[in-house]
């Protein structure tokens, strides 16, 4: 993120709560009315502020109780850069006071924090400032241990930076802010040098920091014990503070050692509970800290490989990235998926019920084929829909819907993503923490989201193809056949893809072709398309080409699908069905086959 954006960040909490300026508001809107990614944060923090507001006024007794410990854990003006003084009478009457209470929430779980209010009024605040501390310093170094097995950390807040050095001398360097990364191969003494674009779609293991606040985070959730205690080690005061966690696949029990006069931690300890492997995680806050990936001790002589794509093209990635990343309104969806035949008939393949409110997402994709008595004992729609196929619409589907023809589901909570798959007469259930795959899965096999329809993830793009090779980005010329529309090329080794996209229709991609040398060719072309009252548009009907080539002496395989999108941009959704909630219906009849359930999540 560049400094104004990050500037004009720090002003949309005022903004929410009614503490700019006139000048000051005006500035701000003029620069939201331009930049997609401050408009996303700012309804990021709109749908935060209306759940808390719910959540407070249910909270208010405990809020009530606990306004003087929050606000006095969160320090002195001289302690905490760029933050208004609010008195605290003040602060219980209006907005910004919620953002105060949301400060705390994130760390520390506000539902548990006032049920624990009383013996822990104190000690519960100040374990969530010894995490914003910890932000506040320059750098936080750790040193995790497990067994042999030893890793470093590196991670910088305000300028966004992290580091790592792995076990075997692998070393990288990420700087968010220059979109860079720098990852050193020993094994080559080789250091290859790549945009930051898989930062948030597929993040490598957590640091210590993060473990530390999931930890935190999870702790709370389950409504489990915070013991603590007081105790000296090598002259220093500390705090020995146990959090107790029932929740796999974190551990049972870690251990926290505070510097009560810092208020920073020193270490945290995990696996003391019978058949938990240990880990120990030190800490320091070194100022200054590794400037570059040579300051972690690669090899100055290392060779260096800039696989980073160059060219005008970046600029039309850059953009249709920012489609992507912005997404699309709140809605629900559905997508049929057809086999065309030779004649030009429609045979059904899957029901896909794409849904989205806020940050909250799911996707549900059922089988619809005619399964002709399939052995594997496969459920489908197919008995209930070929009858009206492809004409169906939305109230129709929704009362199709079953766990019997489901293939797969997917949820995003807004902190984490949570798959099932059916697989041997079972609901498989898959959990990724911190991870939109929404945004971060690729469209095969399944269309999760309605954005993926409408532009490529054109960064996921950049990430595929060998480590060893440069990346290559191509503007396509100007085609007579495809009059308006602009044009990309992914080269990589025996590959080509071209995108089409069309500036006049939002940046919508109209026609993608994947070429694969002795493969074969796959496409897809929009070929009608509708758009929002807010002139997003979309597309409604997609048509997909296969052909692979031949072998020898045999004649190519050509095949042809099609893809229909109805869309509903004002559902009723309740949000209890985008809770991926342990034991609901669909799980425990996943358990006995010949129990049929319908879905209720």
């Amino acid at each position: 993120m560049n400094p104004q954006c990050q500037a004009y960040q720090a002003m949309i909490p005022d903004l929410l709560s009614g503490f700019l300026a006139p000048q000051e508001r005006s500035e701000l809107r003029c620069h939201l009315a331009d930049c997609p990614a401050c408009q996303r944060y700012l309804e990021m923090l709109q749908a935060d502020d209306e759940l808390l507001t719910g959540f407070t006024n249910g909270l208010r007794p405990a809020v009530d109780r606990m306004q003087e410990a929050v606000i006095g854990s969160l320090g002195s003006p001289s302690q905490a850069r760029d933050r208004r003084i609010v008195p605290v009478d003040a602060a219980v009457q209006n907005k910004r006071f919620r953002f105060v209470v949301a400060a705390a929430i994130a760390l520390v779980s506000l539902c548990v924090l006032g049920r624990l209010l009383g013996p822990l009024v104190k000690p519960t605040p100040t374990l969530a400032q010894t995490l914003a501390a910890m932000q506040a310093r320059p750098w936080v170094h750790s040193v995790t241990q497990m067994g042999a097995t030893v890793y470093e950390d590196w991670q910088r807040f305000g300028v966004h930076v992290r580091a790592r050095k792995w076990p075997g001398g692998g070393t990288e360097y990420l700087n968010f802010p220059e979109n860079t990364a720098y990852r050193y191969n020993p094994n080559s003494n080789k250091i290859t040098i790549s945009f930051v674009t898989d930062s948030y779609m597929v993040p490598g293991p957590k640091t210590a920091f993060e473990m530390l606040s999931e930890a935190v985070e999870l702790t709370q959730q389950d409504g489990e014990t915070v013991t603590r205690q007081s105790v000296t080690e090598h002259g220093r005061r500390l705090e020995l503070i146990r959090l107790t966690s029932r929740g796999d696949p974190y551990p049972k029990s870690v251990i926290l050692v505070r510097d009560i006069e810092q208020n920073l931690l020193v270490r945290m300890e995990g696996g003391r509970e019978k058949g938990e492997a240990s880990w120990t995680v030190t800490f320091d806050y070194p100022d200054p800290g590794p400037e570059d990936i040579y300051a972690l001790g690669v090899p100055r002589d290392a060779i260096v490989a800039d696989l980073r794509p160059e060219g005008p093209a970046l600029a039309l990635v850059k953009r249709v990235q920012e489609r992507f990343e912005r997404g699309f309104p709140d809605h629900l969806a559905v997508i049929l998926e057809s086999e065309v035949g030779q004649d030009g008939t429609l045979s059904p393949l899957t029901i896909s019920i794409l849904r989205q409110k806020g940050g909250l997402k799911r996707a549900d994709h059922y089988r619809a084929f005619d399964s002709g008595g399939d052995p594997r004992g496969w459920g489908t729609l197919y008995p209930r829909i070929k009858e009206d196929w492809p004409n169906l619409m939305i109230p129709q589907v929704l009362a199709l819907e079953t766990d019997e023809a489901l293939e797969w589901r997917m949820f995003f909570d807004g902190r984490r993503t949570v798959r099932y798959l059916w697989d041997q007469g079972r609901l498989v259930r898959d959990e990724r923490p911190m991870i939109d795959e929404f945004i971060a899965s690729p469209s095969v096999p399944y269309v999760h989201s309605l954005a993926g329809l409408i532009w490529p993830n054109l960064h996921l793009k950049l990430q595929v193809g060998s480590s060893h090779l440069k990346r290559e980005v191509r503007l396509l010329a100007d085609d007579p056949n495809r009059p308006g529309l602009v044009g990309l090329r992914f080269v990589r080794f025996a590959e080509t893809e071209d995108y089409w996209f069309d500036p006049a229709r939002d940046d919508m991609m109209v026609e993608r072709t994947y070429r694969q040398e002795g493969i074969g060719v796959t496409s897809d072309v929009v070929s009608q398309s509708n758009r929002t009252p807010s002139s997003q548009w979309y597309p409604t009907v997609v048509l997909h080409t296969a052909r692979t080539d031949p072998a020898p002496g045999t004649a190519a395989t050509i095949r042809h699908y099609e893809t229909r999108v109805l869309v509903d941009l004002h559902p009723k959704i309740d949000e209890t069905i985008f809770a991926p909630t342990p034991g609901a219906p669909q799980e425990k009849a996943a358990t006995d086959p010949n129990t049929k359930a319908t879905s209720t999540l």
